[in-house]
């Protein structure tokens, strides 16, 4: 007996009753291998693996018992928009707008797509941890990303990306556009982590950058490139068209970080560990070093730091490491009209290293001001000189005073 059957808007027509469908089944509805099929069991098939579907065995596994059943795809599947324009052609003829656009190649190489028909998100990957039923892998990742380079040349441009973002803000768009938003939601304490300390339990991080991952687990691995790399692709790709830049490299919102702001307080933007450097490069592609900033202490005595504020730079010595207190060290005014400053020199062997006045005017003097009554102090000279009634000054040594009177001191060449 033939039969004819429409279920959830699926029409299964004219299928050989077969009976009872069997576990031994090579294909879903084909009873035995025999390639005829039983309506019955395509049916259930289709209310068990089609949108919308209510049964199923409630298992995960097909280890479990009864076993979970596996819906699969062999070829590709379009989903939403692309379903309804795509042809999935290597080259397409029918193209959805994703195929259109510059990035089309997404598209075409990709196993599965799906495009909104209503705008707002494509697709959604979401995962809680209560759902697990035991305490043996306690993570719950709500979409993951894994690409494997494993060719032994790539090609120019190749390599493997585990996740790629790619947005576009059109020149009429009045919106955003953002590759990549990460949020993270602490609603627990807070807990500290620092660069001796960046793995902590119950942390919550924005963005987690690590080296290594599972590959790490299962073998040796060498240090990646770098963490992070900003680029420009009219640089990376001749192809592009200038203006491919960012106006800015990193900014962080005034009052992004806890402890200030933006007008009061104080947070730490960065943290490094010892030795960690920033460094510049000279120009040319070399990797010659230009300049650097860098810290190699590892005393609490002698925590110093350098503080912009209203007056100039000022440098300052930590009492504490919690920034509670701060001795100020030395002080370097700013002025917006000077055209005289300082300079400070090293000197060569046998040249004793220097300080001093520079700038457009022909005669500069340089001014050393002590406080109130006190008074510059130099060097203590051995042994006590007396003046005999014969000297005779060969020289002087003149001495400007803070009233401006210039005051000359006698001197001699040599000892008397």
């Amino acid at each position: 007996m033939s039969m004819t059957t429409t279920y959830t808007g699926i029409r299964i027509a004219d299928f050989p009753d077969l009976g009872a469908f069997t576990d031994t089944s090579s294909v879903v509805g084909e009873h035995a291998g025999s390639g005829r099929f039983d309506a019955i069991a395509v049916r259930d098939y289709v209310a068990n693996y089609t949108i919308g579907a209510t049964a199923g065995t409630g298992r995960f596994w097909t280890s479990d018992t009864p076993p979970a059943r596996v819906a699969r795809v062999i070829d590709r599947m379009f989903v939403g928009g692309a379903a309804v324009v795509s042809d999935g052609r290597e080259t397409p003829v029918a193209k959805s707008w994703l195929d259109a656009s510059p990035a089309g190649w997404v598209g075409v190489t990709s196993q599965m797509i799906t495009l909104s028909t209503i705008g707002g998100v494509g697709i959604t990957g979401a995962a809680r941890t209560s759902d697990e039923p035991s305490a043996t892998y306690n993570a719950a990742v709500g979409v993951v990303g894994y690409a494997q380079n494993d060719i032994a040349v790539s090609p120019p441009g190749g390599g493997a990306w585990g996740f790629y973002g790619h947005a576009v803000r059109g020149n009429s768009g009045t919106g955003s556009a953002f590759a990549m938003e990460v949020e993270i939601a602490n609603v627990g304490s807070v807990v500290d982590v620092s660069a001796y300390g960046a793995a902590q339990p119950g942390m919550t991080v924005g963005h987690l950058i690590g080296s290594g991952g599972e590959q790490a687990i299962a073998g040796p691995v060498n240090p990646a490139s770098a963490a992070i790399v900003i680029i420009s692709e009219q640089t990376r790709n001749a192809t592009a068209r200038t203006g491919a830049l960012f106006d800015k490299g990193i900014v962080f919102q005034a009052d992004a970080i806890a402890g200030t702001d933006g007008s009061t307080g104080t947070a730490v933007a960065i943290e490094m560990g010892k030795g960690h450097t920033i460094r510049w490069q000279q120009p040319g592609g070399a990797g010659t070093p230009a300049g650097y900033i860098r810290s190699d202490l590892s005393s609490t005595a002698a925590i110093t730091g350098m503080v912009f504020n209203n007056t100039g730079i000022a440098f300052y010595s930590l009492v504490s490491p919690g920034f509670a207190s701060e001795n100020p060290i030395f002080l370097i005014e700013a002025s917006n009209t000077a055209v005289n400053y300082l300079a400070m020199g090293a000197g060569n062997a046998g040249t004793p290293p220097g300080v001093f006045s520079v700038g457009a005017d022909t005669d500069i003097d340089l001014f050393l001001g002590p406080k109130a009554a006190g008074l510059v102090w130099f060097a203590t000279a051995p042994g006590v000189a007396t003046t005999p009634s014969n000297f005779s000054p060969q020289n002087y040594l003149a001495i400007k005073a803070g009233s401006g009177s210039t005051y000359y001191v006698p001197c001699h060449a040599s000892p008397w």
